[in-house]
């Protein structure tokens, strides 16, 4: 970034107390444009304002441009194909944080990933190396189900629950998955209604279970129950008990795609319950840019 941008950027945040409204919408309109480059200044003026009208200004640019941004942001991470499972997450959890910092995420995936790996080894088998990612993730990490406050938006925030160690069943579920999969294990998420779980495929490695075709799932997982495991005839009880009709995609892994939209609908419902009407539609709006 240029010293002139820096120095109009400058300027323009300067310009955030103007009493007459008609020139305060023109500044606003320039300092919007100027999308998210111009964040770090406004973040910056924020700590430092101790007049209600700009605080009261200076949170509304923040929140319009934060947005804006999420939105451009997820559209592109779809359509480059939702690789990064951790990326639509992060970008999620920017929406409160608009100041989190990527690199602060990945320490702590980085930390746990590290941690489950140094008690596997290439001679166990898959299901024994899920035996050991949940000791580890569970029993010495500590993380858990948040059954007290289960509709909490901090539950879809995944530094939240990074923090906290404790969450909803997709956000256990992705966090889950996104180190599984750093690890090389076959986990992959299945949008399950009333619930979100975690399945392990056969990816055509393991001799011992080559009569299941590759791709087909072996067993499944409870992300939200210590991970316990379960079996495809479990999960179809468990459809019955719910009263709801067997579909093929409730059985099998579902898209980064779908699981961040999961998550924003969460999101969507909790601020529905707090009657926050303003984060809700901010979010229906969010969930526009992957539908």
């Amino acid at each position: 970034m240029s010293a002139d941008n820096n120095n109009e950027f400058r300027a323009l945040v300067h310009l955030i107390d103007e009493p007459d409204s008609e020139i305060y919408a023109l500044i606003k309109q320039r300092i919007i444009n100027h999308g998210k480059d111009i964040l770090p200044f406004l973040r910056e003026s924020l700590d430092f304002s101790f007049q209600e009208v700009e605080l009261e200004r200076l949170r509304d640019l923040i929140s319009i441009i934060n947005l804006s941004f999420i939105k451009e942001e997820l559209s592109l991470w779809k359509n480059m194909g939702a690789g990064n499972l951790l990326h639509g997450l992060f970008l999620v959890a920017s929406y409160k944080y608009n100041n989190l910092e990527m690199d602060d995420v990945k320490k702590s995936i980085s930390e746990l990933e590290h941690d489950i790996w140094i008690e596997m080894n290439s001679s166990l088998t898959l299901l024994e190396k899920i035996k050991v990612f949940n000791h580890v993730f569970y029993s010495i990490h500590g993380f858990k189900p948040n059954k007290t406050d289960f509709h909490h938006p901090s539950n879809s925030f995944i530094n939240d629950v990074l923090i906290n160690k404790s969450g909803n069943p997709i956000l256990l579920a992705g966090i889950y998955i996104i180190i599984a999969r750093k690890l090389g294990l076959p986990v992959y998420g299945v949008n399950v209604p009333e619930h979100f779980i975690c399945v392990v495929v056969n990816e055509g490695e393991d001799d011992s279970i080559s009569f299941i075709p590759a791709g087909e799932p072996l067993f499944y997982i409870n992300a939200f129950s210590y991970g316990a495991l379960f079996t495809k005839v479990q999960l179809s009880s468990f459809l019955k008990q719910i009263k709801v009709p067997e579909k093929p995609e409730y059985f099998v892994p579902c898209s980064n795609v779908d699981i961040v939209l999961r998550v924003l609908n969460n999101l969507s419902f909790s601020f529905r319950k707090m009657k926050d009407t303003i984060s809700e539609q901010e979010i229906e709006e969010i969930k526009l840019s992957l539908i």
